[in-house]
């Protein structure tokens, strides 16, 4: 019974090892068939079967992640953690040199890559900032500029207001002579020396003149103070349509990172919107 027992572990364990085998052979054969994925979730299962990590799923597993990699840069975290563990345990444990120069080769690869993305992150981040800096300068200059039209705009306002402050007075000024001379006309002429003073008299052909006339210059003021005010207004509100324009254009910077299949030729561009 003790001996039953104790062979008991060995057989699970001789059990693990052909099922950590026959699954590893299945994946071998997904990797050939280009079944990376497939081949993946079986050395999973193997590497939960076996209970430790095992040069040879590994080196497996590398190689079905960086074929998946190369269609794909999300699994690069996944490949990089992968290479790190194989070169973990190749230190320990005897294996394939040209697997381990190949995998050594690899990581190298990756670590050249990832060098050469952050010199390219680097330099976007500097060409950012100078594009934000000319960009906020050309911005600065546009808004002085912007601010001479509104202070134009402002003096046509103003000088709107001056014009229909004296149409109120011209206005006032016409309706006290219009009706002193409507009073007049009215009164009958010899009347006046009853009912006016020696200075009175009745409206000549030119004060009647005058007065059918004159309206026309409060019409004239208070028509050109409107105008004044109108534009002044109109420019206003398209000044501060090209401001938020500007602030669009100038102020938004979009930094766009692209690279080619595999990072050989990393490209980095700004795509900066100027127009005005």
């Amino acid at each position: 019974m003790l001996l039953i027992a104790l062979s008991i572990p060995t057989m699970a364990q001789t059990t693990n090892e052909a099922l950590v085998t026959d699954i590893y052979q299945r994946a071998s054969q997904f990797y050939e068939e280009e079944k990376f994925q497939e081949c993946l979730t079986l050395l999973a299962r193997a590497e939960t079967l076996a209970g430790t990590s095992d040069p040879k799923l590994l080196y497996l597993k590398i190689k079905a992640r960086n074929s998946l990699y190369q269609k794909d840069k999300t699994h690069r975290v996944e490949l990089v953690r992968d290479v790190d563990n194989f070169a973990g345990i190749v230190t320990q444990q005897n294996y394939s040199s040209e697997k381990v120069r190949e995998i050594s080769v690899l990581k190298q690869k990756l670590d050249s890559e990832f060098m050469e993305e952050k010199i390219v992150k680097d330099q976007l981040a500097i060409e950012t900032m100078k594009n934000k800096e000319m960009n906020r300068n050309i911005y600065n200059e546009q808004i002085q500029l912007l601010d001479l039209d509104v202070k134009r705009a402002n003096s046509k306002i103003g000088g709107g207001r001056f014009l229909t402050v004296l149409g109120v007075l011209t206005s006032a000024v016409y309706v006290v002579y219009a009706v002193d001379v409507l009073v007049r006309l009215a009164t009958e002429e010899n009347d006046y020396s009853v009912t006016y003073t020696t200075t009175t008299k009745y409206p000549t052909d030119t004060e009647l003149i005058v007065v059918g006339l004159s309206w026309l210059g409060p019409m004239i003021f208070f028509l050109a103070g409107t105008t004044a005010k109108r534009k002044g207004r109109e420019i206003q509100r398209e000044v501060e349509q090209k401001k938020t324009l500007l602030k669009r254009q100038y102020l938004s910077l979009t930094p766009q990172v692209q690279f080619r299949q595999g990072f050989t030729q990393p490209q980095y561009g700004l795509a900066i919107r100027m127009r005005f």
